[in-house]
């Protein structure tokens, strides 16, 4: 009779059991759908260079900063070194080269003056040692507008800074861009380098400078009208630095730019 009873349990439990699992699947038990929680962090866009960012205005400089202008004349010796109040002794000054594209091989101009002043401070330029990149790696032989490497001496950095061309501009606006974005980035990365001076050389305005035509527009236009994009840019790239860096401690100079560019700008003294 026991035997009967558990049997009967057992039966009874089962159907009980088959019930509430319903292994069937019926479709009208709903599913739960699991949300994300409010805040999770969101999954990132595979393709974010597909997508354009909203337009970044760039400021333009401002002159009651730490900015200064300067006129010192670069050569193989240390006079201009000392005009500008660098002590090479401390590595904390970048010196910004107008570089060829072919970067580890000097020209002439302020390439050459800087080239001079290398070679004659054990070391090869701008060969030895080896300039590198932002992000850390070996630069290669050859670097397009806009761009820079990093050459190490015994003051800091002198950038390879390869700045645009009369003869490749595809339009004034993008040339005067691309010299912005350049000069932004080059104030950037002494920032982040730890650097406590910056010698900005006006790049593109003589060595590269020529009356041409834009590529993508057919228009002609003079030299001046280069140059003056060219200073536009480098204003408009300073700015930009200084309106997202307002409490930077960088010392800004502007060696050899025009008198009409920089007749605001304090003198650099002693």
């Amino acid at each position: 009779m026991v035997k009967n009873i558990l049997l009967r349990y057992s039966v009874l439990i089962s159907i009980l059991l088959v019930q509430a699992c319903d292994c069937g699947g019926n479709p009208e038990v709903p599913i739960k759908k699991l949300t994300p929680k409010p805040n999770s962090d969101p999954k990132p866009d595979p393709n974010p260079g597909d997508k354009p960012g909203p337009e970044q205005p760039i400021a333009n400089w401002d002159l009651t900063g730490n900015i200064y202008k300067a006129g010192a004349k670069i050569n193989a010796t240390d006079n201009w070194l000392h005009q500008l109040g660098i002590d090479k002794t401390k590595k904390e000054t970048v010196v910004i080269n107008a570089s060829n594209p072919s970067i580890k091989f000097p020209g002439g101009g302020i390439d050459g003056a800087l080239g001079d002043w290398a070679g004659a401070n054990h070391t090869t330029p701008w060969r030895h040692p080896a300039p590198i990149l932002p992000d850390g790696s070996f630069a290669p032989d050859r670097l397009e507008a806009g761009k820079f490497g990093l050459f190490p001496v015994s003051f800091g950095y002198i950038y390879l800074a390869v700045g645009p061309q009369a003869s490749q501009t595809k339009t004034l606006a993008k040339t005067k861009e691309l010299i912005a974005n350049l000069y932004y980035h080059i104030l950037s990365q002494a920032k982040e380098d730890n650097m406590k001076c910056v010698v900005l050389c006006a790049i593109s305005t003589a060595i590269f400078a020529s009356d041409g035509k834009e590529a993508d527009t057919g228009k002609k236009f003079v030299r001046d009208e280069f140059i003056s994009n060219i200073y536009e840019g480098m204003k408009q790239g300073i700015g930009k630095f200084q309106h997202e860096n307002p409490k930077h401690a960088l010392k800004i100079i502007l060696n050899n730019w025009d008198d009409k560019v920089v007749n605001q700008a304090k003198q650099l003294t002693k």
